[in-house]
């Protein structure tokens, strides 16, 4: 009985020195996006203050603000067309 005990005793604490078999690292099925650089504005100042409501500004400031709305937008819509893309090929 005696020898039974310390041969599983033996057995069991030989187990537990062996290395631990790694794991496969998981693949990630999805791509990874492409990222934008987001267009920055230049912070201004009304030219001329007519009412609470009411502001005059330089034409230069409006024509800025115009084309970061036009240069957003491409990002958004690259953004769309990319996720749709993506979307279509995984739901499989």
């Amino acid at each position: 009985m005696r020898l039974l005990l310390s041969i599983s005793a033996i057995f069991i604490l030989s187990g537990c020195g062996q290395p631990v078999p790694k794991c496969p690292e998981p693949v990630c099925k999805y791509p990874t996006l492409p990222t934008y650089k987001l267009p920055s504005s230049r912070t201004f100042a009304p030219v001329k203050q007519i009412d609470n409501n009411v502001s005059i500004f330089k034409n230069a400031d409006i024509i800025e603000l115009v084309e970061n709305n036009v240069r957003l937008r491409r990002i958004c819509t690259n953004y769309a067309v990319i996720n749709k893309r993506v979307n279509k090929e995984y739901q499989k």
